[in-house]
C-alpha cells in the first residue's frame, strides 16, 4: 500500500469508530460516563485531522469544497472562539471541565470532524455504510437498555428511566430521536427502492429505538419526535405527488400520531396513568409544574446576562456567573449551582450573544437550504422530509435540555453528510491544485505532521486523562479509609495538580470535601496540615483565576470554617454574598458563621433578609425562627411558630438545638417529647430526651429515661447500666 491509501485507510478507520464512542465508560476516571467518551473522540478526531491534512496536501481529491454548511459551520466556530476569548473564566470557556467536557475545544474537534467527513467519505456508498454502523451500533446499545428493564444491568442514574451506557437518561433519549429518522429515511428508501425485506426490517429497527426513547421517560425528546413526525408527515402529504402509497402511509402515521396524543390526554388523570413511571411524567406536565417553573425562572436570569452582553455574551462554559448574579430565590428548591439554561436558545445567546446564537440557527438554515436546493438525484423527496423532520425533533429536544458530545457527534454527522453530498459537484475553496512531491511528502510532511500529532495528543488529552486518574484514585483511597488512607490521597491530589489541566477547579473541590472527612478522622494530625496547606494555596489560586465567582468564594469560606477560622470564612462568604446577593443557601452559611461568632444580631439580620426574599422557603423561615431565638426574643420567635404552624411544638433538628444551646430546657424537652409521641419506638430519640434532662440537671428523669430504653431494648442494657451508674455518682457519661 502507498502512503495515500495508508492514510486514507487510517481516516476511514477512525471515521468508522466514531460511532463505537457511545459504548465507552471508564469507571478509572472521573465523570466515567462523559470523560472516557470525549478523550476517545479528540484522540480519534486528532489523529484523522492530522491524517487528512497530509493526505490533502498529497492529493487535491481531499480538499474542501464549498458549501452553504461548510461557510456556516466556519463563521460558527470563529464567532464563538471570539466570544470564548472575551469570557470571564476564559480558561474554562476554553478547555471546559470533566463534567461536561464541550468549551471551545470541542466545537474545534467536531469542526474537524465535519471537515474530514465531509472531505473524505466521497460516495453516498461510504457514507450509507457509516449510517448504518450508526444504526448498529445504536442497535446494541438498545439491548443494553432491555437488559436495564428486565433488571440485568444496573440504571446507572438509579429509578426506572434507561440509560444505557450514557449515564442519563436525557443524553439516551435524545440519541435515539437521530436514529430513529436514520432508520426510518433508510426505511423509506427501501421500499421506494422496492427491498421491502430491508425496508421492514429498517422500520422494526426505528420501532425498537421509539420503544428505548419511550422508557426514558425524557419529555422533551418525545414531545420532539412527536414534532419532528408530524413535520416529516406534513411535507410528504402536502409536496408528495408521485408516490401515492407513501402519502397514503404518511397519513395513517399522522392519524395515528393525533389519536395517540388525544388518548392520552382523555386518560392523563386516570389510574393507569398515574402508576406509570413514564406516562405519569408527561401526565404532570402544567405550568405549574416545578420544573417548569423552574425552567422559566431559569430563562428569564438567562435573558438578564444576555442584556448585559448581548453581541458576544459570556463564553461558553460561563452561564454561572450570570445564575449568581440573577439568581432568582423562588429556585431555593432546586439546584443551586446551574451551569446550563437547560434551552439552546438561551445557551447560546449566553455563550455568544445574538451573533453566537444566530450562527448556531444558521447551521440549521444552511442544512435546510442546501437539502431542498439539492436536485432529486441528491436527496430524494423522501429524505428531505425525513431529515426536515429529525432537524425539528433535535431543536425541539433541546429547547427543554442541553446538548452533550453524543448529540453533537451525531447531529455534525448529519450535517457532513448533507455537505458531503451537495458539495461533490461544486467548485473548491482554493483553485490551488499544486500537491506535496513524493520527497518533499516524505522527508517534511509526514514528519512536520507525525510531531503536530505526539504535541496536540499530550497537551489536549494526556495531561487531562493523567490528572483525572489520579483525581479518582484520591477519592478512591478517602472513600475506603480517610483516616488509613489520607497521606496517600494527598500525594494524588498534588500530583492531580501538578498537570494542569482543564479539571483544576474540580480537583481543588474534591480537597474540599476531602477537609470534611479528614478532619474528624483518624488521620495524624500532620495528614490533617498537610490538607490545610494544599487547599488554601489551591484555593487562593482558584480566587486570583476566577474573583468573581461566588461558588468559590463560598466553597473558600467553608474551608475555613472547617478550621474554626471564622473571621477568614466570614471575608470569603461576605464576598459571596455580595456577588450572588438573593441566594440563600450563601445567605445560611453567612448567617450560620455569625452564630459561630456568637454575633447574633447580625445572624438575625442576614436569616432575616435569607426570609423576606422567600417567604415560602421553609428552611430561611426556620432560620429567622432560630436567629431569633439566639437572640434572646424567645417570645417572638414563639409567635412567628405560631402564625406559620399554628403551633409552637415543631420538632425541627434545628429549633430543638437553638433552645439546648439558648438552655430553654422546658422548650427543649417538650419537642423531645413530641417526637416520642409520634414515634415512640424510636430510642435514638428517647436518649436524646435523657440527654437534654440530664444538661437541664434534672438527673433523676435522665435516669429513668435510660431505664425506659433499657425495657424496651435488653441489648442496649450493659452500656445503659454504666450511664445509669455515671449519671448517679454525679458525673456525665
Amino acid at each position: 500500500m502507498n502512503l495515500k491509501k495508508i492514510l486514507r485507510f487510517i481516516i476511514l478507520g477512525g471515521l468508522f469508530t466514531v460511532p463505537f464512542i457511545p459504548f465507552v465508560v471508564t469507571g478509572s476516571l472521573f465523570f466515567p460516563f462523559i470523560t472516557g467518551k470525549n478523550f476517545l473522540f479528540r484522540i480519534i478526531v486528532e489523529i484523522i485531522g492530522v491524517a487528512w491534512l497530509a493526505l490533502a496536501l498529497r492529493d487535491v481529491t481531499y480538499r474542501p469544497k464549498k458549501s452553504l454548511i461548510l461557510w456556516a459551520f466556519t463563521a460558527f466556530v470563529l464567532i464563538i472562539g471570539i466570544a470564548d476569548s472575551f469570557a470571564p473564566n476564559a480558561f474554562k470557556a476554553f478547555w471546559s471541565n470533566y463534567e461536561r467536557m464541550e468549551g471551545f475545544i470541542t466545537i474545534l474537534h467536531l469542526y474537524v470532524y465535519f471537515v474530514v467527513a465531509g472531505c473524505v467519505l466521497l460516495s453516498r456508498t461510504l457514507w450509507d455504510r457509516l449510517l448504518n454502523v450508526y444504526l448498529g451500533t445504536t442497535l446494541c446499545i438498545g439491548l443494553y437498555g432491555v437488559a436495564q428493564l428486565l433488571g440485568k444491568f444496573t440504571i446507572n442514574q438509579g429509578g426506572v428511566r434507561v440509560d444505557a451506557t450514557f449515564g442519563n437518561a436525557t443524553y439516551l433519549a435524545v440519541y435515539m430521536i437521530f436514529n430513529i429518522f436514520i432508520a426510518g429515511m433508510f426505511a423509506v428508501r427501501s421500499f421506494t427502492d422496492m427491498k421491502k425485506k430491508w425496508g421492514y426490517a429498517y422500520s422494526a429497527l426505528a420501532l425498537f429505538f421509539v420503544f428505548i426513547l419511550y422508557h426514558t421517560a425524557t419529555r422533551g425528546a418525545i414531545l420532539g419526535l412527536i414534532g419532528g413526525i408530524g413535520v416529516t408527515t406534513l411535507l410528504v402529504l402536502i409536496f408528495e405527488r408521485k408516490n401515492k402509497a407513501l402519502r397514503i402511509g404518511c397519513g395513517i402515521i399522522l392519524g395515528l400520531g393525533v389519536a395517540i396524543v388525544l388518548g392520552f390526554l382523555a386518560i392523563k388523570n386516570t389510574s393507569f396513568v398515574r402508576e406509570s413511571p413514564v406516562l405519569s411524567r408527561f401526565a404532570s406536565i402544567s405550568l405549574n409544574d416545578g420544573t417548569t417553573k423552574s425552567r422559566f425562572m431559569v430563562w428569564d436570569m438567562a435573558w438578564q446576562g444576555f442584556k448585559e452582553r448581548p453581541i458576544l455574551g459570556w463564553g461558553q462554559e460561563n452561564f454561572s456567573y450570570v445564575f449568581n448574579k440573577h439568581y432568582n430565590p423562588g429556585m431555593y428548591a432546586q439546584e443551586q449551582w446551574f451551569d446550563r439554561t437547560h434551552n439552546v436558545v438561551f445557551d447560546w445567546l449566553i455563550a455568544g450573544g445574538i451573533l453566537g446564537l444566530l450562527s448556531y440557527l444558521f447551521l440549521f438554515g444552511s442544512a435546510l437550504w442546501s437539502l431542498w436546493k439539492s436536485p432529486e438525484e441528491t436527496f430524494s423527496f423522501t429524505e428531505k422530509s425525513v431529515m426536515s423532520g429529525l432537524f425539528v425533533a433535535y431543536f425541539m429536544h433541546n429547547f427543554f435540555v442541553f446538548d452533550n458530545l453524543t448529540s453533537y457527534m451525531i447531529f455534525v454527522t448529519m450535517l457532513a453528510y448533507i455537505h458531503g453530498r451537495v458539495a461533490v459537484a461544486s467548485h473548491k475553496i482554493s483553485r490551488v491544485d499544486t500537491e506535496v512531491g513524493d520527497d518533499d511528502f516524505k522527508q517534511i510532511i509526514l514528519p512536520a505532521c507525525v510531531v503536530m500529532l505526539v504535541v496536540v495528543l499530550y497537551l489536549v488529552n494526556f495531561k487531562a486523562y493523567a490528572a483525572s486518574r489520579s483525581l479518582i484514585e484520591a477519592l478512591r483511597k478517602l472513600g475506603t479509609d480517610a483516616g488509613q488512607m489520607g497521606a496517600l490521597a494527598v500525594v494524588d491530589f498534588k500530583d492531580a495538580l501538578k498537570r494542569e489541566s482543564l479539571g483544576q477547579s474540580e480537583i481543588r473541590e474534591r480537597i474540599i470535601e476531602a477537609v470534611s472527612q479528614i478532619n474528624p478522622s483518624t488521620a495524624p494530625i500532620n495528614v490533617k496540615q498537610d490538607f490545610f496547606e494544599l487547599g488554601k494555596a489551591e484555593l487562593a489560586k482558584q480566587l486570583e483565576h476566577t474573583p468573581d465567582d461566588a461558588r468559590y468564594q463560598l466553597f473558600t469560606g467553608t474551608f475555613y470554617s472547617y478550621y474554626g477560622l471564622f473571621d477568614d470564612a466570614l471575608k470569603y462568604t461576605l464576598r459571596a454574598s455580595e456577588l450572588s446577593p438573593n441566594k440563600q443557601s450563601i445567605l445560611y452559611q453567612l448567617g450560620n458563621l455569625y452564630l459561630q461568632k456568637q454575633d447574633y444580631a447580625k445572624a438575625l439580620e442576614v436569616f432575616k433578609r435569607a426570609y423576606e426574599i422567600e417567604v415560602r422557603n421553609e428552611d430561611a423561615f426556620m432560620y429567622y425562627v432560630i436567629a431569633t431565638i439566639y437572640s434572646g426574643d424567645v417570645q417572638k420567635a414563639e409567635e412567628t411558630l405560631e402564625s406559620k404552624y399554628g403551633t409552637t411544638l415543631v420538632t425541627d433538628d434545628r429549633l430543638i438545638r437553638a433552645y439546648t444551646d439558648t438552655k430553654q430546657w422546658s422548650r427543649a424537652l417538650a419537642l423531645w417529647k413530641k417526637r416520642l409521641d409520634t414515634d415512640p419506638s424510636n430510642n435514638q430519640y428517647r436518649l436524646q430526651y435523657a440527654a437534654t434532662f440530664l444538661a437541664s440537671g434534672d438527673r433523676r428523669s435522665a435516669v429513668a429515661t435510660i431505664r425506659e430504653v433499657i425495657a424496651k431494648d435488653p441489648t442496649f442494657k450493659e452500656q445503659g447500666e454504666y450511664y445509669i451508674k455515671e449519671i448517679e455518682a454525679g458525673r456525665n457519661p
